[in-house]
């Protein structure tokens, strides 16, 4: 059959408690949804916490956590600061790779000292057959 508004038939279906003016599917009581509020809010404070950058057990007052949100600090200095930790940055990566270089060097220098005594070694050995 087909449903127009000129052939509208009520679909039969559940009926309501007149008494009952909330819907009881999905009804969550006050004391539930403020408990969820709360808990909500902790999380909230939780999460803005981890935001910053750094702890609740660092003291606020260390000048070189909360240099940058100086009203008076000027672009430029952070400019240079950042110059200066990019260079920080590089000498430490320059120090790993010569320190890794120099370290592969004594290895091969080792492994070359243990090939020759071997070697000497083998030597000696066909001596004393000999």
């Amino acid at each position: 059959m087909l449903v127009s508004q000129g052939n509208y038939v009520a679909v039969e279906g559940d009926i309501m408690d007149e008494d009952n003016i909330t819907e009881q599917a999905g009804y969550i009581p006050a004391k539930i949804q403020v408990e969820r509020l709360i808990i909500a809010g902790k999380r909230l404070d939780e999460y803005k916490k981890e935001m910053y950058d750094f702890s609740p057990e660092d003291k606020v007052g260390d000048p070189e956590v909360i240099k940058v949100r100086d009203p008076n600090y000027d672009l430029a200095d952070g400019f240079k600061d950042n110059e200066d930790v990019q260079g920080r940055l590089r000498e430490q990566e320059k120090n790993k790779v010569d320190f890794d270089k120099e370290k592969e060097k004594k290895a091969s220098e080792e492994k070359a000292q243990a090939a020759e005594k071997a070697k000497k070694e083998a030597l000696a050995k066909d001596k004393k057959t000999e």
